[in-house]
């Protein structure tokens, strides 16, 4: 797996947070005394902040973070995509209680899923947390600003850290009106 490290692995009950970073191991039930064996086998038994960060970059990186998406959307891309916001909220949620700094990698990472149309879930596209915000006004600047999926919202304080405003600011603006400059420039090439 790509970004996959070489120390250990992690157990069953973290996957959706680490899945594309650290091996998983799921440990059959009767397994005689699994904590020893794991402990030997550096099989971690909680989920690490920095690999939890790594995931959602690891994510980021896929085709799902590209802006034209929300012009065309291949339906290959098309998977689970409510049960892929619900990874990214279980990410969330988990470093809102466990990451005390780490979120900052985040701000310039498309770590936020939302619907590359209108509030069609099927259809997902990431973007970054400057492009994202935390009431129905996005929804006005669509496809250029995006408001946050509710199920991102028990983690408002993560959001916040990484950039994500609960009203639109100047540098909204800003974003917009760069984001219709550089569009045309596709439109001309």
């Amino acid at each position: 797996m790509k970004g996959q490290s070489t120390c250990g692995a992690c157990v069953y009950d973290y996957v959706k947070l680490v899945w594309s970073v650290k091996p998983v191991y799921h440990a059959p039930e009767h397994s005689m005394n699994p904590k020893d064996v794991l402990s030997r086998l550096r099989v971690y038994f909680r989920a690490k902040v920095s690999d939890v960060v790594q995931h959602l970059i690891t994510i980021s990186e896929t085709g799902r973070a590209d802006p034209r998406l929300f012009d065309t959307f291949p339906a290959i891309i098309i998977i689970d995509d409510v049960g892929f916001i619900d990874i990214i909220a279980k990410c969330f949620e988990f470093l809102n209680r466990n990451a005390d700094g780490n979120g900052d990698i985040l701000k310039m990472t498309n770590c936020i899923p939302v619907p590359a149309s209108g509030d069609d879930k099927t259809k997902i596209v990431l973007v970054k947390p400057s492009q994202a915000l935390m009431t129905d006004n996005a929804k006005a600047f669509f496809p250029y600003l995006h408001r946050v999926p509710y199920e991102l919202m028990a983690s408002k304080q993560l959001l916040e850290r990484i950039g994500v405003k609960d009203s639109i600011q100047l540098s909204h603006i800003q974003l917009v009106l760069i984001t219709i400059h550089n569009r045309t420039e596709w439109d001309n090439d």
